[in-house]
């Protein structure tokens, strides 16, 4: 098929749903059927590691312009699209692999990134973990890690990551305002606690 050409597909029914048919749907037992398909577009997968990182990279440019204009969902497409150029990608040598582990790093730390921005808190906190996993001295994925569990409310493991960014420096005047809010959402956690112990021995 070519773009933007439209086929018809006969499929006889021992090769679709047989004789159960689809129950809650019009295909009944032993139906054959037919698709009407158009083909909107393809890509052929690069074959070569610099084709697939160059396609990332692109993938990942794109999906910062769209953040950057605040379209987080479109730009988590990009970020996805990028990341799934690097499926089934095997054998690489040491060089490349070190590449495509920087550049899974990126996509996933920008993901975190968005997911923040958009409220999805567990999803961050995964994205996060991800990127460090491929790069663990990555002071941006401590920060965002720290971010999403401070929204989830596990200060422990937020401050725990505070103080690693801290320690390497990269804070900043925004990143000590988030502390210092951190700080006093942890002492009220305290003050919780301890109105409630108080009230089990009164």
């Amino acid at each position: 098929m070519k773009t933007g050409e439209i086929s018809l597909f006969y499929i006889r029914h021992d090769y679709a749903y047989g004789e159960t048919g689809c129950p809650g749907t019009i295909i009944s037992s032993n139906a054959d059927l037919l698709f009407l398909i158009e083909l909107i577009s393809f890509e052929i997968e690069p074959e070569s590691v610099e084709d697939r990182l160059l396609l990332a990279n692109k993938a990942k440019e794109q999906g910062n312009d769209l953040f950057r204009s605040n379209s987080l969902r479109e730009a988590l497409n990009f970020y996805s699209q990028g990341l799934e150029y690097f499926n089934n990608c095997w054998g690489l040598k040491e060089q490349e692999e070190k590449k495509v582990n920087a550049l899974k790093a990126i996509l996933h730390l920008n993901s975190s990134a968005c997911k923040i921005k958009l409220s999805e808190f567990r999803e961050a906190l995964l994205d996060a973990e991800k990127s460090l996993d491929y790069d663990p001295e990555n002071g941006k994925a401590f920060y965002r890690r720290a971010q999403a569990n401070a929204n989830l409310g596990n200060y422990d493991e937020a401050m725990k990551d505070f103080e690693i960014v801290v320690a390497k420096k990269q804070n900043t005047p925004l990143i000590d305002r988030e502390i210092a809010q951190l700080k006093k959402q942890m002492d009220l956690k305290i003050q919780k606690e301890r109105q409630a112990y108080s009230k089990l021995f009164e």
